[in-house]
């Protein structure tokens, strides 16, 4: 319990207004006149006292809740980075155009809603529910969820979008305190850096300044959930700064101040394998805890993804690979892990970041 209102609670209010009434010859018993005057305005001061100290904490970063934090935010000019929504292209074999909205699955059991027409069968879902859901895989089936005969099937051909989880209060206060120390102005890296994350589908950069002379900034993006950005979001980040020419020159019509050229693009990526055994509870098998050993694996690597867009540097560690293989239900111990076919951890510290890549499972039962 909070020490701010010592000495306020209903209880302590009430009793020294009965004490005082006492001292003045007055009955204060539960049933007198007194009593059933007090105590109403006892728990009204109570709660006053209550309602002064979360207005006391909402006024600071450190205490502020995420509402008012949102708002405090937004004095320095960060803007709340809300849940986004994953988007697939899908190619779908359908007799004539499918309309806007019609309805699909996936094996995860997320519902998208088709957002646009691209194409030649071509369209874009979008998920029903905004935040960084398990993405299908290129090649996987979507099923139709409406009722015209004329759909047959629908493949994701790539995933657009991988979506964004809503920033929690912890991240805004963090990234609070971060402008405080980088003093973000117009066009230094700080800047860029907060521009740039507010875009859809970007979820790190790395700012690399005076990297072809003087007035170049090269932006190395990171897609949202650790993944490697698409090109239409490397497109709309190029377009926010400094629109291209369509021959590929600079126009300065963009967000950049006078004499900057941005070039945006994405961050290499490398496909790192996983190879390691697991000792597995009795009657657990392999192909059982597969599912869980990736989507584990999957968001290691973006973890580490996003620390080398935060720090410039990413370790991607055998021990902690181990580590999220072993906090698998059914896995009792990750051992002999290869990453990439070595035993040892790599380092990120360039233009790179690891991608997972084909993951071998050797187990046995204990």
């Amino acid at each position: 319990m909070s020490t701010k209102n010592e000495g306020q609670w209903y209880d302590e209010i009430l009793d020294r207004m009965l004490s005082a009434a006492l001292e003045k010859g007055l009955d204060t018993r539960e049933s007198s006149v007194s009593y059933q005057l007090y105590a109403p305005v006892a728990l009204e001061l109570a709660a006053g006292y209550v309602a002064g100290e979360l207005a006391e904490d909402n006024a600071f970063v450190d205490t502020a809740d995420l509402s008012h934090l949102i708002l405090k935010a937004q004095e320095r000019g960060l803007a709340y980075l809300d849940a986004t929504p994953v988007r697939l292209e899908i190619q779908a074999d359908a007799a004539g155009d499918i309309p806007i909205g019609e309805r699909f699955s996936d094996s995860n059991g997320t519902i998208y809603a088709v957002s646009s027409a691209l194409g030649d069968g071509a369209y874009e879902v979008t998920a029903e529910t905004a935040g960084a859901l398990a993405l299908p895989e290129s090649g996987d089936s979507l099923a139709y969820l409406g009722y015209r005969s004329s759909v047959l099937s629908a493949t994701v051909t790539r995933v657009t979008d991988s979506g964004r989880d809503a920033e929690t209060a912890d991240q805004l206060r963090t990234r609070y305190y971060e402008s405080l120390n980088a003093l973000p102005f117009g066009g230094n890296a700080a800047d860029y850096r907060d521009r740039t994350l507010s875009l859809p589908g970007v979820g790190g950069v790395q700012v690399r300044r005076a990297w072809n002379g003087a007035g170049t900034v090269k932006l190395l993006l990171l897609g949202s959930g650790g993944t490697i950005p698409d090109a239409e979001t490397v497109q709309a980040v190029q377009a926010y700064f400094d629109p291209l020419t369509p021959e590929g020159q600079h126009t300065g019509e963009g967000a950049a101040p006078v004499g900057h050229e941005v070039t945006a693009q994405a961050v290499l990526s490398e496909t790192v394998s996983v190879e390691t055994h697991l000792a597995l509870e009795e009657g657990t098998e392999v192909e059982t805890v597969r599912p869980a050993a990736e989507e584990a694996l999957r968001a290691y690597f973006a973890e580490v993804a996003g620390a080398w867009a935060k720090n410039g540097k990413g370790v991607l560690r055998v021990g902690r690979v181990e580590s999220a293989l072993s906090s698998i239900p059914g896995v009792l111990e990750s051992y002999d892990t290869l990453l990439g076919g070595a035993g040892a951890s790599r380092v990120y510290a360039e233009d790179t970041v690891p991608v997972l890549g084909e993951v071998t499972l050797f187990a046995e039962s204990v």
